[in-house]
């Protein structure tokens, strides 16, 4: 028996796809050949199709470097697709072996713990996913996610598992990186005794950096105080400045910063900086408020220092009728203490004379 594929002409002399299957008989000791010629433009057409969609996912996985594979429990056979085969660096060309359904090179406990899913799948039907660390061949470490799911026959049986595997290596690269730079950031923060935060107009929601939660001796996780909840830890007044700065900020889009007074969780008394700006959109619609909280609690006890120290000073100059100055040589300004023009009768609101100016007071 043989089965030929040839082109054939129509009565019209329209071209067709013509399959001829041809076989031998013997009769009365005479060999006959038979022949049946079938029309196979629908089947034709229907296997161009699926070769053109085969090639398009073969493209779409090797463009999203996502691979898949199938595993016959009957058969326990393996099939994968080119792409997987690239993922794992294996050849192609070497058949699928029982082995397969378990990738090689996987690091930890990875293999156990992917074909106790992949049997738990074949047995109950539970689909799965998880990611898995990869030493390739040749050297270097991947990373893959591999979901697997249920093949069910028409009666509902499992007669096989499918899935797939995608090469997620630069976004565990991107990942990792990405916590380096947040924990870079939340030890510059508590360093500077800085933390920030995120107002969303859209969905509405309020984020903030760890070091808010030490600003405020809040536990981490907490919900972040909104606009209202801060009247308990900053007071009518300065909630009311707050509330003031955000609403012009908003209104004229400007950045803004307020020095307020402010009560910790533990009820221990401090001062913190809020400085906030408002983001935009493409189409200039304001999409967040975001902004900085930091402790200056320290800043503000120096200053005050420093005022009563000054007060002091000016107290016992007072006292003593004594003056102080200091002279500015390269820019030729003096500065006078308020004793210093008490003393000369001077205005303190006018310029201090400068050293040429005295001889106008000293004889």
């Amino acid at each position: 028996n043989k089965t030929v594929h040839f082109s054939a002409l129509r009565k019209n002399g329209s071209e067709f796809p013509l399959e001829l299957s041809i076989s031998a008989m013997q009769v009365s000791g005479h060999w006959l050949a038979l022949g049946i010629g079938r029309d196979v433009t629908e089947r034709s057409s229907v296997e161009a199709k699926l070769r053109e969609r085969e090639a398009d996912l073969r493209e779409a996985q090797r463009l999203a470097h996502i691979g898949s594979w199938l595993w016959d429990l009957k058969n326990d056979a393996v099939t994968w697709s080119e792409e997987l085969y690239r993922i794992m660096r294996l050849d192609p060309a070497s058949p699928p072996t029982r082995a397969r359904t378990i990738p090689q090179g996987l690091t930890g406990t990875g293999t156990g713990r992917l074909q106790a899913l992949m049997v738990t799948c074949g047995a109950t039907g539970a689909p799965f996913e998880t990611d898995l660390e990869l030493q390739r061949l040749g050297g270097g470490i991947a990373w893959i996610s591999v979901r697997g799911e249920p093949v069910r026959d028409a009666d509902g049986a499992i007669i096989a598992v499918r899935g797939t595997v995608q090469d997620i290596t630069e976004r565990m690269h991107a990942e990792a990186a990405l916590r380096q730079s947040e924990a870079a950031l939340t030890h510059a923060q508590r360093l500077a005794h800085v933390g920030s935060w995120v107002r969303q107009s859209s969905p509405d929601r309020l984020t903030w950096s760890q070091e808010m939660y030490h600003i405020f001796r809040l536990p981490p996780g907490t919900k972040p105080l909104r606009l209202d909840d801060m009247s308990n830890f900053t007071g009518a007044k300065s909630n009311e400045q707050l509330r003031a700065a955000l609403v012009k900020c908003l209104r004229e889009g400007k950045p803004f910063t307020v020095d307020l007074k402010a009560q910790r969780a533990d009820g221990t008394h401090m001062w913190i900086s809020v400085q906030g700006e408002v983001t935009h959109d493409d189409n200039g619609v304001v999409t967040s408020v975001r902004g900085t909280v930091q402790d200056i609690t320290q800043r503000k006890l120096t200053e005050a220092a420093l005022r009563r120290s000054e007060a002091a000073l000016q107290h016992a100059q007072r006292l003593a009728h004594m003056g102080s100055w200091e002279w500015d040589v390269a820019a030729d300004v003096a500065k006078w203490s308020d004793e210093l023009y008490r003393i000369f009768r001077l205005n303190p609101s006018a310029d201090a004379p400068r050293l040429r100016d005295l001889r106008h007071y000293i004889g």
